[in-house]
């Protein structure tokens, strides 16, 4: 059976400025609050008119349950969403 899992969530989403380089993540932790680092987790990110900006690239993991991606905005303020 899969285990069960939690990811820490931001209050807020994350914007990232105009023509900027911006890393977005989460830590993702089991039900003990173990981390988890091998995990598939990718990001998808759409512009604001529901066209597609990333869709389901891989985020790389860290050993302490960190996964990240480094994304590079065009001239448009995009919403990133991280999906587990």
């Amino acid at each position: 059976f899969p285990k069960p899992v939690l990811a820490a969530a931001s209050a807020e989403y994350q914007t990232c400025a105009p023509s900027s380089s911006c890393t977005v993540g989460e830590f993702l932790y089991d039900d003990v609050y173990a981390p988890i680092a091998t995990a598939t987790c990718t990001l998808t990110s759409r512009y604001p008119d529901g066209t597609l900006f990333l869709n389901a690239v891989a985020m790389t993991a860290a050993s302490d349950g960190w996964y990240s991606y480094a994304a590079t905005t065009d001239t448009t303020t995009i919403p990133l969403i991280a999906s587990l």
